[in-house]
Parts: structure tokens; sequence; C-alpha cells
């Protein structure tokens, strides 16, 4: 009896194990399909230039993602805009968690119960758990280009990666604590020196803007905000995304992880912080 129960623990050990391998190689295919696409999407973003770029040839390099892209309402000769966004299939489940948490009232409601959290959504926040744990980084990739009277006036790339600090003091003490990475850049008509620049920043470079939101709950940002007359060579140099955030074994962190380069120059100006 003994030696069959011995038997059965370790062909459920072998079972356990296998099952852990392939889902660990699954998810690495994964991520490594939506990392090449996000890269995709990046390069042919990098490639426009605000005012130069003639809309149809901006049309010819993004028509492949006609599927994923969202035409605005007005879309004629002298204006329109086009959004494309990649949803890594995780995070696609993750953001529609309310249906869970609505799952968990309704529970409440019928066997009179009293919870916080309920056991639907404790366990999609297993699941997101153990799932970043293997190496999965849910993801989404945002790109908006904009025309008006026949090129290109405005561009936008965004990332937001769901990753985690593990074991670290300053997480309100607790062993695990998620929250959302989130690197952008895009154009807008003008900058407000006045509300949006430090001294130093205008002095420097006052066509773009570095920086971070203030009040950014569960979430480290990073931004580029950069007029339609700063020069090309600024833009592609700051539009360097590292996009093996989302493969990467090791979660990333924060800005400058998903943004080296802006990042660098970000804390070079800013050395206080």
């Amino acid at each position: 009896m003994i030696r069959i129960l011995k038997k059965f623990i370790s062909f459920g050990a072998v079972g356990i194990s296998g099952v852990f391998v392939i889902a660990l190689i699954a998810c690495q295919i994964e991520q490594q399909i939506y990392r090449s696409r996000a890269e995709l999407l990046l390069s042919e973003i990098q490639s426009l230039e605000s005012g130069k770029t003639p809309w149809l040839e901006a049309k010819r390099k993004l028509d492949h993602w006609a599927r994923i892209s969202n035409v605005s309402n007005k879309c004629d000769s002298s204006e329109c805009s086009v959004q494309i966004t990649l949803v890594e299939p995780v995070y696609g489940f993750l953001s529609r968690s309310l249906v869970f948490v609505h799952f968990d009232d309704d529970l409440r409601w019928l066997l009179r119960l009293s919870y916080d959290e309920g056991p639907f959504v404790r366990i999609v926040s297993t699941l997101s758990k153990g799932y970043m744990a293997i190496g999965g980084r849910p993801a989404k990739t945002t790109a908006a280009v904009g025309m008006r009277d026949g090129f290109v006036a405005s561009i936008a790339f965004w990332v937001n990666i769901e990753t985690y600090w593990h074991d670290i003091p300053k997480a309100d003490s607790k062993r695990w604590f998620e929250y959302t990475l989130i690197g952008g850049i895009q154009s807008i008509p003008q900058l407000d020196h006045g509300k949006t620049l430090d001294g130093e920043q205008f002095t420097r470079h006052p066509k773009y803007l570095i920086s971070r939101p203030g009040g950014c709950e569960g979430c480290v940002e990073g931004y580029i905000n950069f007029t339609a007359d700063a020069d090309p060579a600024d833009i592609r140099r700051l539009m360097k995304f590292d996009l093996s955030c989302l493969t990467r074994i090791r979660p990333c962190l924060d800005q400058s992880d998903i943004m080296p380069v802006a990042w660098a120059q970000y804390r070079q100006e800013h050395p206080q912080e």
C-alpha cells in the first residue's frame, strides 16, 4: 500500500512539473509573439513625422492593423485619426475583472454572506499572480495617428504593463505589490511653459517635456509631450522604448526600464528626485 502511495505521489509530482513546464513555455511563446507585434507597431510609429509624412503613406504602413484599429467619426480629406490597440490576452481578461465583482455581489446577496473580497475576485487575483510569477506580462500597447490637410499632424505611443515588486520593505509590508508600469510619448498642439515646464527644461529644450504625473495611484508612469516643430532627431531618440519588458523573466519596475533613453535624460535634469 505504501509502495502504491509513493508511486502515486511520484506520478503526481511529475505530472504537476510537466504542467508547469508546458505553462511556462506557452506563456513565453505568447509573450514573444505579443512583443514582436508591439515592436513592429512602434517601428512604424517611429517612422512617421508630424507635418512631414503624407497621410496616404502613413495609411499604407498601418493598413494591416485595420482589424484592431478605431477610426474617428470624422474622417475625410482634411481631418482624420486612427487608434490601434494591441491587448495581451491576459490583460484583456483582467480588464474585465468587474464582471467577477458582480459575480461576488450576486453570491453575497443569494447566500447572505458578508465579505470585502469575494471568492471569484480572489481566484482571479491568484491566477494573475501565478501568471506573472512564471513570466507572464499582461500588457496593452496603444498607438494613435492624426491627420490634418493631408499630412500626419499628431502621433502617440503608449505601453501599459502589469508588474510587481516582490518581498520588499517599501510595499506596505506586503510580500507582493502589484501595479501598472506606463510609458508614453505624444505630440500636443503646444506646451504650456508656465504650468508644465520648469526653467531648466524650457531653456534646454522648449519643444518637448519629459515628466511624470504627480497623482498616479497604483501605477508608475513616465511620459514625453512634444510639439509638431520639435526636432525629429530628438523625438526618434526619446521614442526608444525597451519592449523587452514584455518578455523579461525579471519584471521591469520603473520608467528607466521601459523608456531608458528619455528617463536617463530626466534623471540628469532632475538629480534631486
